[in-house]
């Protein structure tokens, strides 16, 4: 497996806001990872919620993604990509980049 993208799934407002008096549970999860992302150049965070995760450089941020998660109550899902990510330039149509033989 050449990385994983995590996804942690947003509680909505009524659940995040667990009493006045303490902070969101989201944001905690946000704090704990955002503090340790800055030890990986390797790990992208493509939105506020997702990660792309290089497995044989960062296996230590992906599991402080899990444990932060699993003890914040986060929901989350992982996909495994075998390969490196092929990223499209803006405006290609992804059709013309498949190889003939694969298409249907």
């Amino acid at each position: 497996m050449h990385s994983a993208l995590f996804v942690a799934i947003v509680p909505d407002e009524k659940w995040v806001t667990n009493s006045p008096a303490s902070r969101p549970l989201w944001y905690a999860f946000t704090d704990i990872v955002d503090a340790c992302i800055v030890k990986y150049n390797s790990v992208q965070r493509l939105s506020d919620s997702v990660w792309l995760v290089d497995i044989s450089k960062a296996i230590p941020f992906l599991a402080c993604l899990i444990s932060t998660a699993e003890y914040q109550k986060i929901a989350y899902k992982i996909l495994p990509l075998a390969d490196e990510p092929q990223w499209l330039p803006v405006g290609s149509d992804p059709d013309t980049t498949l190889d003939p033989s694969a298409r249907t």
